[in-house]
């Protein structure tokens, strides 16, 4: 199996640390020439995994008229369409006119569950991954995020605090306010608290 992707797929992947774990599900993976020059800081970190083509602007033109898209997605759809290949995008307009030319399209969300039914990953690395793209500032549709709770379990809030550091807190607060007078009484209340020791 062999995909093609736009570039802002390639950097929300990056931003989240899910792009080695992605690139394992996929024999090949691909990228234009108009790709790799949108995401040229990022392109060391990931030149290794994948395989940069050149499209012609002649090839892929018309589908930014038609389709009011930017270039990477243009040449994307191109060489997916060539090469057989799933278009991994999130972008709206791109995928659109990809599903009209018969390619498959799948988005950050559905390689996510990909990865999970795959046994590649756990559903709660796989909430931790979404919860990551929404503090980048990815938007997910309230009725898409709830397909993909169905799929992998709710996406859980921020972990709660473990008990010794809730403890350990408390007891800093009262050292300051001179509850305790010395180093070491504070030291023994926290292993009273803690370990439950005397």
């Amino acid at each position: 199996m062999i995909a093609v992707c736009d570039a802002e797929f390639i950097i929300f992947s990056l931003r989240i640390s899910i792009f080695e774990k992605f690139v394992s599900n996929y024999d090949k993976i691909y990228i234009t020439n108009i790709v790799r020059n949108e995401i040229l800081e990022d392109f060391e970190k990931i030149k290794d995994k994948v395989i940069v083509i050149e499209v012609p602007k002649d090839k892929y033109f018309h589908y930014m008229i038609l389709n009011r898209i930017d270039e990477g997605e243009a040449s994307s759809i191109v060489l997916a369409k060539e090469l057989g290949a799933i278009f991994l995008t999130d972008d709206k307009r791109a995928r659109k006119a990809a599903k009209k030319e018969g390619i498959e399209v799948k988005g950050i969300l559905g390689v996510i569950i990909d990865l999970v039914e795959n046994g590649k990953i756990n559903e709660k690395k796989a909430s931790k991954y979404i919860q990551r793209l929404l503090d980048e500032g990815f938007w997910i549709e309230e009725r898409l995020l709830k397909e993909v709770e169905s799929k992998i379990g709710k996406i859980p809030e921020e972990d709660p605090e473990p008990e010794d550091i809730k403890a350990l807190k408390i007891a800093m607060e009262q050292y300051k306010e001179g509850e305790y007078v010395t180093w070491e009484e504070l030291e023994k209340e926290l292993k009273r608290r803690i370990y439950k020791k005397a």
